[in-house]
């Protein structure tokens, strides 16, 4: 089952979409019919979903792929605060959606639709496994939390601020599900699996909380304060209780841990080909059980913002193309990425690693030197990347002693 933020696409029915803006009253749109390349169709048996969590139109769910509510009653929602029965709902986006939606009972839904799903799964097939995603809308903007959780207690105004209140209703919501699991005495056969998909967002000092600790950046940002994020696994009796690993791996590799943990083998390409089991250092803690030897992060937001990163072993490269201008950091002994050791003449040793570090990069994204992927190619191309293929990775010092390459 899949419940909460959707945000990967699908089609309208029955042709796909002909009216962004009025979505769900277009009547060339037949939402008597499921949508199209919906979680169904992918695999999941149940689901409640929300095309664009909390932040965008429209604002409504669909269960199984089916609109869940009479599209008739379609209300158009203006940007503003509503008062709703949990609290006070936030639109920041204007669009159409449920006369009745209310962004403050987001999370708390979604806690009982998983809940239910999970009580539903051991009363017709416990014999089976089961795999339930929840994506809850805290704690992405609008910050509108609910007066009280679903137990009474109390969660608006409870911290300094919305976002704080947010990240207490997080705490509860998935508390609720541990909960679920253990009263079920699921707890030893279950893996649980808690992350974020962005780095922290932006806040004034004076809240007393900043999201991205020490880490530079916030979220989408190219260093590590805007990708760099928690990753807890449990699963009592099979993994370490309390253990810390620190090798670098990514989000993308999930698919395949997650195979090897329940005893798949991983599909063969095209499907997840960027994917590689961390499985055994889960618990093993051992680094050389990490098959990954970098990490590529993209940060592709248009023509002048396009920039990405490597990481390999303690060195982090960014590369900046819109100004040819490229960062190095030892991730070991500068979390902040506030040393960029390719400025003040850096040794050879550096510029030729540089140099490999940068191809490789470049091989992995979006724009590669190599290989047949002609759309992306003429994308890039657009936004101002160079296929000369000769000056890629070649770099010189500056006059002003900051080390820059060509292309």
């Amino acid at each position: 089952g899949v419940f909460g933020k959707w945000h990967v696409g699908g089609k309208v029915p029955p042709h796909g979409i002909s009216n962004k803006t009025h979505v769900l009253t277009d009547l060339r749109h037949n939402w008597d019919l499921p949508l199209i390349q919906g979680p169904l169709d992918i695999g999941f048996h149940e689901s409640l979903i929300s095309i664009g969590g909390i932040q965008s139109a429209p604002y409504n769910m669909f269960r199984n792929d089916i609109l869940d509510f009479d599209r008739n009653d379609t209300r158009w929602w203006n940007m503003g605060s509503y008062d709703a029965e949990r609290g006070t709902s936030i639109i920041e986006k204007e669009g159409e959606g449920d006369p009745n939606w209310d962004d403050s009972a987001y999370d708390m839904i979604l806690v009982n639709e998983t809940s239910d799903f999970i009580e539903r799964h051991l009363q017709e097939s416990s014999e089976k496994p089961f795999f339930a995603y929840v994506g809850f809308g805290a704690v992405h903007t609008p910050h509108a939390p609910p007066k009280m959780y679903i137990d009474g207690s109390q969660v608006e105004g409870r911290y300094e601020t919305e976002h704080l209140d947010m990240l207490g209703l997080m705490d509860k919501a998935v508390g609720s599900l541990m909960e679920t699991i253990e009263e079920k005495g699921l707890e030893k056969d279950t893996v649980i699996i808690f992350a974020s998909d962005n780095g922290g967002l932006v806040y004034p000092e004076d809240t007393g909380h900043r999201a991205s600790g020490p880490l530079r950046g916030a979220k989408s940002e190219i260093y590590d304060g805007g990708h760099r994020v928690p990753l807890i696994i449990s699963q009592p009796g099979t993994f370490p209780v309390g253990e810390r690993r620190d090798q670098v791996v990514g989000l993308n590799d999930l698919y395949a841990t997650i195979c090897e943990l329940v005893g798949i083998k991983k599909p063969l390409p095209p499907s997840a080909v960027d994917s590689i089991s961390f499985a055994s250092y889960i618990t093993s803690g051992t680094d050389t059980d990490v098959e990954r030897e970098s990490l590529g992060t993209f940060s592709l937001k248009g023509k002048y913002n396009w920039n990405h990163a490597l990481r390999k072993g303690k060195w982090k490269l960014v590369h900046f193309p819109n100004n040819s201008t490229m960062e190095l950091y030892n991730m070991e002994t500068d979390i902040g990425e506030v040393d960029d050791k390719l400025r003040n003449q850096p040794s050879q040793e550096l510029q030729e690693m540089t140099v490999r570090m940068c191809k490789e990069l470049r091989e992995i994204g979006p724009c590669p030197i190599a290989g047949t992927r002609s759309d992306f190619k003429k994308r890039c191309q657009k936004d101002g990347f160079s296929y000369d293929e000769t000056s890629y990775c070649k770099f010189e010092i500056s006059q002003s002693n900051i080390f820059t390459h060509s292309t």
